[in-house]
């Protein structure tokens, strides 16, 4: 099958169902080919199919409004941009198309995976719960100093997650960030170097800093 073929496949799939994404995320998703590069990822198997009704959820959420109007009209515009994007993971190698019948599998390559680990660590987030348990999680750090540069991005990422520094390499947080830490920390090659523990009580000091930094979300 050709472009042609893709297209007509795009235009007749294009979803009705919602798939739901936190609101942190969807504002950082910022190009149909992310979109689709994540909702293979999230479908857990080998290969999606592009005529299946969950392929393309994800299209609805792109935050630019001249992207996301009109999918589910299936007009022109948005046949367009879906193939495109399709075209583009494949031109790039970040996805194979494989023929299958009527339809195409797209499978996410080596190269693919990597984007996506990239793309992932752009758009996550730190965990809110309903009801904080009124403990702290704490975040340390014991990092050889020639890992500068990674402690320095480190830091970084941790202030932009939210995350309060109580001392140079202690940080806090009232929700249970392990996951998400995990990931961060394997991202930078430091896993051996950091931990996190859950703390009851804290110095007063802390404690109220702590409160006042995150009235919003405890």
């Amino acid at each position: 099958m050709g472009r042609k073929s893709l297209a007509a496949i795009v235009e007749k799939n294009l979803p009705k169902p919602l798939f739901e994404l936190t609101p942190e995320q969807v504002s950082k998703l910022k190009d149909i080919s992310a979109v689709i590069l994540g909702v293979i990822a999230a479908a857990g198997v080998a290969a999606v199919s592009i005529a299946a009704p969950n392929a393309l959820k994800l299209l609805k959420y792109l935050p630019d409004e001249k992207y996301s109007r009109g999918y589910y009209d299936k007009n022109k515009r948005a046949k367009r941009k879906i193939t495109r994007g399709i075209y583009y993971l494949k031109t790039q190698g970040y996805v194979e198309l494989i023929p299958h019948g009527d339809d195409f599998l797209m499978k996410i390559t080596q190269k693919g995976r990597k984007k996506l680990q990239i793309v992932n660590f752009q758009t996550f987030t730190l965990p809110k719960e309903k009801k904080w348990a009124k403990t702290w999680w704490l975040i340390l750090a014991d990092i050889p100093v020639e890992y500068k540069s990674q402690i320095d991005s480190f830091r970084k990422k941790l202030k932009e997650l939210g995350v309060f520094t109580l001392q140079k390499s202690v940080w806090a947080y009232p929700f249970n960030p392990r996951d998400e830490l995990a990931f961060l920390t394997k991202y930078y090659g430091l896993e051996q170097y950091v931990i996190t523990l859950e703390a009851t009580n804290l110095d007063s000091e802390d404690e109220q800093n702590l409160k006042n930094y995150f009235k919003s979300i405890i």
